[in-house]
This record gives C-alpha cells, sequence and structure tokens, in this order.
C-alpha cells in the first residue's frame, strides 16, 4: 500500500522533498522503488518511528498507518497458525490509522485493508487513482457496512474465499 501511494504521489509530483516513508516491515524491491523516487524509508520500529518524525518536526503533518495482513489462529480451534480455516481469528486484522488533525475513534463496522488508501488518499484531498478497489468513504462519520459485499480469501496452507455481508458469513 505505502509502495502504491508513495509512487503514485512522486510521480505526480505531489511529494515534497522531504517526505519519509517509516514502516515497520519492506522488502528489497519496496526500498528500491521508494528509493528511485527520492523517498526515504526508515525500516524500524514503529514507536522509534514516531519519535524520529518526531525530532524531524513533520508529526504533525503525517499520516501514519499500521495494518496487519492476517490474523493468527494461536491454537484456537486447534491450528497453531494462520492460513488454514476461514475463521475470525485468522480472517479479522487489526489497523491504527492516525490522520493529522482528525480527532481519536474506534471504528465498529467491517471494511477492508483494500479502503484504506483510497479513504487517505481522499482525506488528503487527492483525486482517487483509477486502480484503487476499495471504498473511500470508511472515514465518514456516517459510514455503514451494512449490505456491503465484503469478500475475503485466504491463500496459505488452504485456499478459500468467502463473503461477508450484515451477520452472514458464506464459505
Amino acid at each position: 500500500i505505502l509502495a502504491i501511494c508513495g509512487i503514485d504521489l512522486a510521480s505526480r509530483g505531489r511529494l515534497r522533498h522531504d517526505t519519509m516513508v517509516v514502516t515497520v516491515m519492506t522488502n528489497l524491491g519496496f526500498r528500491i522503488a521508494m528509493r528511485e523516487r527520492g523517498i526515504h524509508v526508515v525500516d524500524t520500529a514503529v514507536g522509534e518511528g514516531i519519535a524520529a518524525l518526531q525530532a524531524a518536526g513533520v508529526w504533525e503533518r503525517t499520516v501514519l498507518l499500521v495494518v496487519s495482513d492476517h490474523g493468527e489462529a494461536f491454537y484456537e480451534h486447534g491450528v497453531p497458525t494462520h492460513g488454514t480455516m476461514l475463521l475470525e481469528e485468522q480472517i479479522r486484522t487489526a489497523a491504527f490509522l492516525r490522520l493529522p488533525g482528525a480527532p481519536p475513534r474506534v471504528m465498529t463496522e467491517p471494511v477492508s485493508v483494500l479502503d484504506l488508501v483510497p479513504a487517505v488518499t481522499e482525506h488528503l484531498g487527492f483525486a482517487p487513482h483509477g486502480n484503487f478497489q476499495g471504498r473511500a468513504d470508511i472515514l465518514a462519520p456516517d459510514y455503514s457496512a451494512q449490505g456491503r459485499p465484503l469478500l475475503f480469501t485466504i491463500q496459505g496452507i488452504t485456499q478459500e474465499d468467502a463473503v461477508l455481508r450484515d451477520d452472514w458469513k458464506l464459505l
């Protein structure tokens, strides 16, 4: 997600020369793509990253997004890991989003990780990219997932797909 946003914004000349991307986990391709566009990447722990942003004087204008890519079983239902079944503990993920100037709140409605980039992009006042697949309205105070189908997949030890809509999950 960070790479797509960074590359897109850099290609449209929308990033400042002092843009910094702070991430907990990166891979070589991500680092190369960011470096080629003049974006500094710091691969560190979240707390250290926040401290670095504060020390650099840019925290107040920083968007911070921390998201996991999957849940974990931890021996619930007798399973030690993830990628095994479409159970709640494996398909639900945690996300933390800090937007400059936005008050804190807890989201209780279901959203997709695909919604995060369109939502942040809209919040920052940028036009949506044509390849965005998620919804931008998840940050609206009146957002509701009522009637919205959310698709999810597991591609690990097993390969399964499912859809969640309101109180129903179709496996």
